[in-house]
C-alpha cells in the first residue's frame, strides 16, 4: 500500500503563499498556428501573419486545438536568459531544471489582436512575475559554467492563485494545463512545441519575445544527452534560444509525450531561421521521467516550499510515482490536500489523470482517461459497476454554497444491465438523492436535473448504486444557477466544440474586458466556413449547459465584430437537431452589443450553437452568455421532474424523523447540534416545497 504523504489538511491561506509569482494578475500568452509562414521563414511564428510582404500585424489564427492548449505555455526567465515551460496542473509549472535551478522567473505574454478589433489596443503586453521557488527537480551543479542539469532535466514549481475579476483561482484553471501521454515513443511520431524567442522581422515587433510553435516528428529513440548521458529521444522540431524547457506535445493525442527540451539546434543567433542547421531537439520521454531509477539519477527537493504546502518533503525523494498510478506523487498530494476549487462552473471530462485523483472509486468502478494507459474505450469514460446497493464514485471535497441551486448534466452512454428501473442515483451529504432512470440500452441518454442546497451544506457529491448496475457515463457538468458563461476558466471553455469538425471551437483572449495589462478575458470566435452551406455552418456548440427539461429559459449574450459588418445566427436546439429558439443577428460595431434568443422550453437534450453567416477572414466574438430560467414552467414540467422533487421531500421528512429519534437519547451537547440540523432540514423542506408549488407538482 502506498505510504500516505500528507500529515494534515491545511487551511486555504497556505495556497496564497507567494512561491512562483505575485498576487497581481499576470498577462498570459496565447498561440495558434499560421502555416503560411513556414514557406517564407522555414518555421511558424505562432501569432503573426502578413498583410503585405513579410511584415504584418500579430493576431490569432484558426487551429482551435493548438490554440486551446497554448494558453498553458509560459516563458521562464533564469540565468539571465529565457526558457519555456507549461502548466501541468492547477498550480504546477514544469520546465527544464537547467533553466530554473532553485529559482525561476515566469513571464507571460498576451497578443491582443488587431487594432481594428480593439481601437487603440497594444499588439503585445508583457508581464514579468516575481522570482519563484522550486518544488523538486533533477538539479546538480556541474563544473563551470554552472548549469543546473542532470537526470531528466525536469523541474517543478508551485505557482499561487491569482486574483481575476474578484475571484481567486489557480493559474492552471484559468489557462488550462497539459496532461501527460505515457506511451512508449516511436520514430516518425508527429510532435510540436510551444516556445519563446525574439522575432526581429515580424510586424515591427522589435526584439520582444514571441510565442512560437515548432512542428516535427520523432527521429531517434536510442540516444543520450546531458552530463550523465541519460537516455534521450530526438525530434526534428526547430530549437533556438528560448526553446529549452518546452515540452514535446503529441500531435495525435494532444498531450505531453516528450519532457522539457534539454538541448538542440543552433543557439547563437536569434535571427537565424529554422533551417536544417537549427532543427533537432533532445529530451526524455515523459514516461521515463516517472520511472528513472532514483539510485542512479537522484532528485533534489525544496524542503521549505514543500513544507509550506502541508506536505512531508522527505517522502518525495526517490521514485516519483510510488504507487504507479501514472500521476506524479507530489502533484497528486498537492491536489488532494487542497481538494476541489470553488467556482461557479465545473466540467469533468474524466480524461485528465491528475484531476481524476480527487475522485474515489468503489466496487468495480473504472475510469478510462485515455485509450492507452490502460487500453480502453475513448477518452473520459467512467464505468460504474456493482452487484448490490453501494457507493460507486464520489468526490468528497466538492464545495457547495449555501442556499444555492445547481444544474447537473451528464451523458449515460450505455446501460448493460440494471437490477431496477432506477438502479443509479446522484447524491451527497447535503445533496438530495436524485434517482437516475437505468433502462437497459446501448443508446446514450442525456440526464439533466437541478438541486438546491440548505444554509450549511457539507461538501461532497457521489454516484450510488441502489441495485445491481453495469453502466458507463461521460462528461459531468455542474453549473451554479445564475452564473455567466464568460469562457474565463478551462471548465467553461472545455465544453465548446465546432459542430462542423467535431474538434474544439475557437476561443480567443479577446473578451469583454481584454485590454493592455489586464487579466486574461476570453471569448468565442465565430468564423464562416465557406465550404459549407450557410444554414449548416455551426462553428461553436455546447451540449453541457444543463438546461433542465420542461423549464422555460431566456439566453442572452454579448457580441461584436472583429472587422466590418458581420451576420450570425444563434440557436437552441435538441440533440436531434430540432430548433427550439433561434436568432439571426448582425454586428457592424467594434463595441459590445447585447442580443437575446426568444424564450423557449428546454427538452431532454437541449444544446446551444452559434454560426457566422458572413464569408471572409473576420470573426464574430461572443462573450458573457447568460442562461435565465423564466416563469414557473407549470405547463411544461415533466412528470419525472415532479417525481424527483417529491422523492426529495420524502427524504427530508425521513431524515428529520431519524434525527428526532436520536434527540431522545442524546447528551446535552449533542442535542444542540441535532436541533440545529433539524432546523436546517426544515428550512430546506420549505425551499423544496416552494419550488414544487411553482412547478405545479403539489397543490398550494
Amino acid at each position: 500500500m502506498r505510504q500516505y504523504r500528507i500529515p494534515i489538511l491545511v487551511g486555504a491561506f497556505l495556497w496564497l503563499v507567494q512561491v512562483c509569482g505575485t498576487n497581481l494578475p499576470p498577462v498570459w500568452g496565447i498561440a495558434s498556428e499560421q502555416p503560411g509562414w513556414a514557406d517564407v521563414f522555414g518555421e511558424v511564428d505562432a501569432n503573426c501573419r502578413a498583410t503585405s510582404g513579410p511584415r504584418g500585424w500579430c493576431g490569432y489564427f484558426t487551429d482551435p486545438n493548438k490554440t486551446f492548449l497554448s494558453y498553458a505555455a509560459v516563458a521562464v526567465g533564469a540565468n539571465g536568459g529565457l526558457c519555456s515551460g507549461a502548466f501541468i496542473g492547477p498550480n504546477l509549472l514544469m520546465t527544464a531544471s537547467h533553466c530554473g535551478g532553485p529559482e525561476a522567473t515566469p513571464q507571460s505574454i498576451m497578443y491582443l489582436g488587431t487594432a481594428v478589433a480593439r481601437p487603440g489596443s497594444q499588439t503585445k503586453s508583457l508581464w514579468s512575475l516575481a522570482t519563484g521557488n522550486m518544488l523538486l527537480g533533477a538539479i546538480q551543479q556541474d563544473a563551470p559554467p554552472v548549469w543546473y542539469r542532470g537526470a531528466a532535466d525536469v523541474q517543478l514549481f508551485y505557482c499561487p492563485d491569482v486574483m481575476v475579476r474578484g475571484q481567486l483561482l489557480p493559474p492552471g484553471l484559468l489557462l488550462g494545463d497539459l496532461d501527460f501521454d505515457l506511451r512508449e515513443v516511436s520514430v516518425n511520431e508527429p510532435v510540436y512545441r510551444f516556445w519563446w524567442n525574439s522575432i526581429m522581422d515580424r510586424g515591427n515587433q522589435g526584439n520582444l519575445s514571441h510565442l512560437l510553435i515548432s512542428q516535427g516528428m520523432i527521429t531517434n529513440t536510442s540516444g543520450t544527452y546531458g552530463f550523465q548521458n541519460t537516455p534521450a529521444y530526438s525530434d526534428n522540431t526547430c530549437a533556438n534560444l528560448g526553446a529549452s524547457g518546452s515540452p514535446g506535445i503529441s500531435a495525435t493525442w494532444q498531450r505531453i509525450l516528450i519532457g522539457p527540451l534539454d538541448n538542440g539546434g543552433k543557439k547563437d543567433d536569434l535571427n537565424l531561421p529554422c533551417t536544417v542547421g537549427t532543427r533537432g531537439a533532445k529530451a526524455h520521454a515523459i514516461f521515463e521521467t516517472f520511472y528513472l531509477d532514483p539510485g542512479l539519477y537522484p532528485v533534489q527537493i525544496s524542503p521549505s516550499t514543500i513544507s509550506s504546502l502541508g506536505l512531508v518533503p522527505e517522502l518525495y525523494l526517490g521514485w516519483q510515482d510510488k504507487d504507479r498510478n501514472n500521476v506524479l506523487d507530489i502533484q497528486q498530494d498537492i491536489e488532494l490536500v487542497r481538494g476541489e476549487v470553488a467556482r461557479d462552473h465545473y466540467w469533468y471530462n474524466f480524461d485528465s489523470r491528475h484531476r481524476n485523483v480527487l475522485w474515489q472509486q468503489y466496487a468495480s468502478t473504472l475510469v478510462f482517461p485515455d485509450q492507452v494507459t490502460p487500453p480502453g474505450p475513448p477518452f473520459g469514460i467512467v464505468h460504474l459497476e456493482a452487484t448490490q446497493s453501494e457507493t460507486l464514485f464520489r468526490l468528497d471535497t466538492f464545495p457547495l454554497q449555501p442556499n444555492t441551486t445547481y444544474r447537473v448534466n451528464f451523458k449515460l452512454i450505455r446501460v448493460d444491465s440494471a437490477g431496477s428501473s432506477q438502479a443509479l442515483q446522484f447524491s451527497g451529504p447535503s445533496v438530495p438523492s436524485k434517482p437516475i432512470p437505468t433502462r437497459v440500452s446501448q443508446n446514450p441518454v442525456r440526464v439533466t436535473f437541478r438541486f438546491t442546497t440548505g444554509e450549511a451544506p457539507r461538501p461532497g457529491i457521489r454516484f450510488e448504486a441502489t441495485a445491481p448496475i453495469r453502466a458507463d457515463i461521460q462528461v459531468l457538468s455542474i453549473i451554479k444557477e445564475g452564473s455567466v458563461m464568460d469562457f474565463d476558466t478551462v471548465d467553461k471553455r472545455g465544453g465548446w466544440r465546432n459542430q462542423n469538425t467535431s474538434g474544439r471551437a475557437l476561443i480567443l483572449p479577446d473578451g469583454l474586458t481584454a485590454a493592455f495589462g489586464a487579466p486574461p478575458d476570453f471569448a468565442l470566435a465565430l468564423t464562416r466556413d465557406s465550404s459549407l452551406p450557410a444554414a449548416s455552418d455551426w462553428s461553436a456548440m455546447n451540449e453541457h449547459l444543463a438546461l433542465v427539461p420542461g423549464d422555460n429559459y431566456s439566453i442572452c449574450f454579448k457580441k461584436k465584430s472583429s472587422g466590418g459588418s458581420l451576420s450570425g445566427r444563434a440557436e437552441a436546439m435538441t440533440g436531434a437537431g430540432v430548433a427550439l429558439s433561434s436568432l439571426d443577428f448582425s454586428s457592424s460595431s467594434h463595441a459590445w452589443e447585447d442580443a437575446c434568443l426568444p424564450t423557449f422550453t428546454a427538452q431532454s437534450d437541449t444544446r446551444l450553437r452559434f454560426g457566422s453567416r458572413t464569408t471572409g477572414g473576420e470573426h464574430i466574438l461572443v462573450d458573457s452568455i447568460t442562461v435565465t430560467r423564466v416563469g414557473n414552467g407549470t405547463t411544461t414540467t415533466s412528470s419525472n421532474e415532479c417525481e424527483l422533487i417529491k422523492q426529495e421531500l420524502d427524504d427530508i421528512i425521513q431524515e428529520i424523523k431519524m434525527l428526532q429519534e436520536l434527540l431522545k437519547t442524546a447528551t446535552p451537547s449533542e442535542k444542540s447540534d441535532i436541533i440545529k440540523e433539524i432546523k436546517n432540514l426544515r428550512k430546506r423542506q420549505l425551499t423544496v416545497k416552494s419550488r414544487a408549488r411553482q412547478l405545479g407538482c403539489i397543490g398550494t
